[in-house]
């Protein structure tokens, strides 16, 4: 029998900087369904490219296209956004991607102050709101830490005292959001 369920999108963003103030995206790697893409976008004059994002992104990408792509951060914007508008009632997921009222993570608060500067933020906002967002990384970092305050006696005291904050303040953030889900 067949499923209706979509196949999970995979993605990650590379960026020049840390800050999106500072930095832009320089490529957008997705994969649904077995079939991946990726986008390359060449950093706009006058923004930053931190030492880590120059040998460890920008390099790579200038060696594979033999200089920098012809491709601009508005286009790569508005392409994953198509990608992301496919994925209605599916689900999205990545590794430390961020998705809550306090813009923890990285991915999703970096893309949305990127697609500001394009005028593709309300789009971004409409499309996430569509789908179920899995920050895996936050997800991997819970389940550990739910081991670890099972055994203070075993594990270094600064870190049983880091890993009971991270579960406590999980435990207070699902319950947040269980109070302001609207019923089906």
């Amino acid at each position: 029998m067949a499923s209706n369920k979509k196949p999970w999108l995979f993605w990650d963003i590379e960026t020049s900087h840390r800050e999106s103030q500072k930095g832009s995206i320089l490529s957008i790697g997705y994969s649904r369904g077995g079939k991946g893409s990726s986008l390359f976008a060449r950093p706009p004059s006058g923004y930053r490219v931190s030492e880590w994002s120059r040998i460890n992104v920008l390099e790579p990408i200038r060696q594979r296209f033999r200089g920098l792509p012809k491709g601009d951060e508005g286009q790569a914007l508005k392409t994953f956004l198509g990608a992301l508008q496919s994925q209605r009632g599916g689900t999205i997921a990545g590794w430390n991607t961020g998705y809550s009222e306090r813009g923890l993570g990285f991915d999703i608060p970096f893309l949305m102050e990127r697609a500001k500067k394009y005028g593709l933020e309300k789009q971004y906002q409409q499309a996430l709101s569509r789908v179920n967002v899995r920050d895996i990384g936050r997800e991997f970092a819970l389940n550990i830490s739910r081991e670890v305050v099972k055994y203070p006696e075993l594990v270094d005291p600064k870190l049983f005292t880091s890993a009971k904050g991270f579960v406590q303040r999980a435990s207070i953030s699902a319950s947040v959001n269980r109070l302001y889900q609207t019923p089906e």
